[in-house]
């Protein structure tokens, strides 16, 4: 019997009955027609159906959404397939009789789809797919998903991919990365002094993932060898390989050197693992590396701030030559400095009367000037944390600061300053160009004079 209610002309009401399913397991009859509303033109009503077909008892969903996977609509064609993705492991039957229905467009949809549910089931048809059928895409995405399900079984069939067409290389290598066994490792590695960079690259992050003990010497190896393009995947599956094996290594000077060098230039990614690398190599200084990937990424700041808070006198020993050269990372090492001075003030206690700390204060008074407005304010901020005596003398500089907000961040710092030592600065800003500026030095100054 029909459902009127979900052949309404009024979106709300069809919704409605969408729902009332929400409570209730429909029967087949009811659920065909509700599979149907995946065609529905109402976004909510096909948003109401989404959850209800994710999350209903009904075991024969996958059987009547499958279809819809032919759909000519790319956004139902899509809805299906991230319902029957949300259903898992319930989808896999469906997919697997759908991929012997539909075309070619159709097939890669389907085994797309199983590599991402990433259950082994169905790895003997995509297979005989593998085997079977000539169209590339569909060959690419069978073998995306025998790599998405690890199956080591595969490799057999895959190997003359690679070998076959220059498309599917990647896509090999990838796919192998994944699976994880000797005999896979032991395929990359006769591959790798045969191919060309891009490739080679590709193999080495793939070995990253399932390289053991057994592939180290080679990996060190192309290391002391490498130039700059291949330092960084190198660098990231030896310290990932070491790891998997539970080895401690020590890195030759050289090789750390090497590292070194290049660091300015490795993507963010494989800078943790470099640093791992040559932290244990005698004869290298860890603070000048240490300042110089600063404020690339938070995590990498959260792991790098320990090393500089444990040898702050180093640190203020290393920042004012390093600030000559106008770092990128300026803003970020100053913040950190910053967040030193008030969080871990009595980290810099111990080290405040020091040459170096001196030395660094001095600096930060040159940072006035920076073209930089930011970095100006905190070097502002910084100064009056550093050295009192030593701010409120350099903070002319910043009464002509041509940034307003900057102006009014020194009339804060100098708030908290003995009124005796300011007062001439106050009587200064009195006569700012900005209005804000004035007002704030004015009240300031009423202030200082009734306490």
């Amino acid at each position: 019997m029909t459902n009127t209610n979900l052949k309404s002309g009024d979106p709300n009401v069809r919704r409605e009955e969408v729902e009332k399913y929400f409570y209730e397991v429909p029967d087949d009859s009811t659920l065909k027609e509700l599979v149907s509303l995946l065609e529905d033109p109402d976004k909510g009503v096909r948003n109401s159906l989404s959850i209800l077909l994710t999350t209903t008892e009904n075991p024969n969903v996958s059987d009547y959404i499958v279809r819809f996977v032919s759909s000519e609509d790319i956004s139902v064609r899509n809805m299906a397939g991230d319902i029957l993705l949300k259903n898992g492991d319930k989808s896999i039957d469906s997919l697997i009789r759908y991929i012997d229905v539909g075309d070619d467009d159709d097939k890669k949809f389907c085994i797309d789809l199983l590599g991402l549910i990433r259950n082994n089931r169905p790895a003997e048809k995509i297979i005989e797919v593998l085997r079977s059928n000539k169209n590339s895409n569909v060959i690419l995405a069978c073998l995306e998903a025998l790599g998405n399900l690890g199956f080591e079984q595969a490799l057999e069939d895959i190997k003359p991919f690679y070998l076959e067409n220059e498309l599917y290389k990647a896509t090999v290598i990838e796919a192998l990365g994944k699976m994880g066994s000797r005999a896979v490792q032991d395929f990359l590695l006769e591959l790798y002094p045969k191919e060309d960079e891009l490739s080679k690259y590709a193999i080495i992050e793939s070995i990253s993932l399932i390289g053991d003990s057994e592939s180290l010497k080679m990996l060190m190896e192309e290391l002391r060898n490498s130039d700059s393009f291949m330092i960084g995947p190198l660098v990231n599956a030896i310290y990932h390989v070491k790891q998997r094996a539970g080895l401690e290594i020590i890195m030759k000077e050289s090789c750390s050197h090497k590292i070194i060098a290049d660091i300015d230039h490795l993507e963010t990614k494989y800078i943790k693992p470099a640093l791992d690398l040559v932290q244990n190599t005698p004869g290298i200084d860890l603070m000048n590396i240490y300042v110089r990937v600063f404020g690339r990424d938070i995590e990498l700041d959260e792991a790098v701030k320990p090393m500089l808070l444990n040898d702050l006198t180093k640190l203020f020993s290393y920042l004012p030559e390093y600030f000559e050269t106008s770092p990128d990372n300026k803003y970020e090492i100053l913040t950190f400095i910053k967040e030193v001075l008030f969080i871990s003030k009595e980290e810099y206690d111990r080290v405040k009367e020091s040459e170096e700390s001196l030395k660094f204060t001095t600096a930060v008074q040159g940072l006035l000037s920076d073209e930089n407005e930011d970095i100006r304010s905190l070097a502002c901020d910084l100064l009056f944390n550093l050295n009192e005596d030593s701010a409120i003398t350099a903070s002319k500089i910043i009464l002509n600061d041509e940034n307003m907000w900057n102006r009014i961040n020194l009339l804060e710092n100098l708030s908290n300053v003995d009124y005796k030592k300011v007062d001439s600065l106050l009587k200064e800003l009195v006569n700012d160009s900005e209005e804000m500026v004035r007002e704030r030095a004015v009240f300031l100054l009423e202030q200082n004079h009734v306490n």
